[in-house]
């Protein structure tokens, strides 16, 4: 125990030592790409938890982040005006995520409905809210001041005007008494503060995953997905925790959706799209479905790879002199582009299924256990000291290399 928790504990430090520094160390582009694959980590953790542990395989994870992402554009481009802060907003999106996520669990496993089935019910879901979402371009699609927008994704229109009012879903705001004003949490060139309330969001969700799962709730799931017959027989109603964790976890996936929809103040019908799904879980699969840092580092890992090869395929026109061969490879360069998401997440699902079957976080721990003298030492005085001369020369401009 003692080395597992050493253990936790570096990996803790290495990530967030160089996190804390980001928005000093890099431009804020960095820091704004790093929240959302923070907040798609979020979500990769409610799967984890639910199929890591509970053994219960959800496809509907982003039915109940759009869900959530949509109710708090809703309540808070109605409200924001009014209260100028988003209290109830974020409240009602967690509720809502978390009130769809306890009927469909309900109706799973009360129904005794098998874990296939649970799935497949899921992956319904999802795209039930898809084809409900594009369907709302129209006129009558409209909460107050918020129009649903079909396609175009959620924005506010006047009040008493049918003409659009540029008015976008409001970022997560804090007014407490005393305040003279709300405090906005965004992400620009003046502020980082979005990226720090993702930040400790994220800390908040891991360290509350880690308690629900050395609680009861998280001992009788892990049961349940070893052999959930024996665990009946002990008398656990197996119903009852699959279904209180399954509501958990869409709430979660729900509060992802909150600050995805604060970050980039806008959402739309692709968060309930089936390449959306399929991304959640190939971060699982990448970072290890049995480590709940896994959906983090997979998150991040499908992220840069995404990103990078969009920037290193031809955007150029193809010369009207080109060789077949040459115009056959820039052609292939512009398909890779369009198709870079799917492209990625599936080489990264067939080379981990191949390749590396728990992923890459479970491997990486238990190398820390094995040298976690080496890695004190070695590791991370590397990161402070990596990431205290990246500041130091973006500041000051005092540059070692």
């Amino acid at each position: 125990m003692k080395r597992i928790a050493s253990t936790e504990t570096l990996a803790a430090l290495l990530l967030l030592v160089p996190l804390l520094a980001v928005p000093w160390a890099f431009k804020p582009y960095t820091a704004n790409v790093l929240a959302v694959y923070m907040i798609y980590g979020i979500l990769a953790l409610s799967l984890t938890l639910i199929w890591g542990y509970a053994g219960i395989m959800s496809f509907g994870q982003t039915a109940f982040f759009g869900i959530g992402a949509y109710a708090y554009g809703a309540i808070g481009l109605n409200l924001i005006n009014r209260t100028q802060q988003t209290h109830a907003a974020v409240l009602g999106g967690l509720v809502v995520a978390a009130f769809l996520a306890a009927v469909v669990g309900y109706f799973m496993f009360y129904g005794r409905i098998s874990d296939v089935y649970a799935s497949i019910i899921t992956l319904a879901l999802t795209l039930v809210l898809f084809a409900f979402a594009v369907s709302t371009g129209g006129d009558e699609w409209v909460i107050g001041v918020a129009r649903f927008g079909g396609f175009n994704g959620m924005f506010g229109q006047g009040e008493s005007s049918q003409n659009i009012a540029n008015f976008q879903i409001p970022p997560v705001t804090v007014w407490l008494p005393g305040m003279a004003q709300p405090f906005e949490f965004k992400i620009n060139r003046e502020s980082a503060a979005g990226y720090f309330l993702v930040l400790g969001m994220s800390v908040v969700m891991y360290l509350t995953a880690r308690w629900l799962l050395r609680a009861r709730l998280g001992r009788v799931a892990v049961g349940i997905r070893e052999n959930e017959a024996r665990v009946a027989s002990l008398g656990y109603d197996t119903r009852f925790y699959k279904f209180a964790l399954f509501t958990i976890a869409g709430a979660i996936a729900g509060l992802a959706g909150i600050l995805f929809a604060a970050w980039g103040r806008f959402v739309n019908p692709d968060r309930f799209g089936l390449g959306f799904a399929s991304s959640t879980v190939v971060y699982v699969l990448l970072g290890g479905r049995t480590s709940l840092l896994g959906g983090f580092v997979g998150a991040a890992i499908v992220g840069y790879l995404t990103s990078y090869l969009a920037e290193i395929a031809p955007f150029g026109t193809i010369p009207g002199d080109a060789t077949p061969w040459a115009r056959f490879l820039m052609e292939a360069g512009r398909r890779i582009v369009r198709e870079a998401p799917l492209l990625v997440q599936g080489a990264v699902l067939v080379g981990i299924v191949l390749a590396l079957e728990d992923g890459v976080t479970p491997p990486l721990s238990r190398l820390l256990t094995r040298y976690r003298r080496w890695a004190w030492w070695l590791l991370l005085p590397a990161v402070v000291f990596y990431f205290g001369q990246r500041v130091a020369c973006l500041q000051a401009d005092v540059c070692l290399f």
